[in-house]
């Protein structure tokens, strides 16, 4: 059962990640003709290089 709540949580949250990247690359694009998804690229390794080293603590 744990792993089971644990499972629907992580894809819970994998999908509003997902949904939010998705919905901000949108919103770059469309403005910047997609010469701004390079600065939402980097923002998006950096974010995740982050969490990944907040995960070490």
């Amino acid at each position: 059962m744990k792993w089971t709540l644990a499972i629907i949580a992580g894809g819970g949250a994998a999908s509003v990640a997902h949904v939010g990247k998705a919905l901000l690359r949108a919103a770059v694009s469309a403005p910047s003709l997609g010469t701004g998804n390079w600065v939402v690229s980097t923002g998006e390794v950096l974010a995740a290089a982050g969490v990944g080293l907040l995960t070490l603590l």
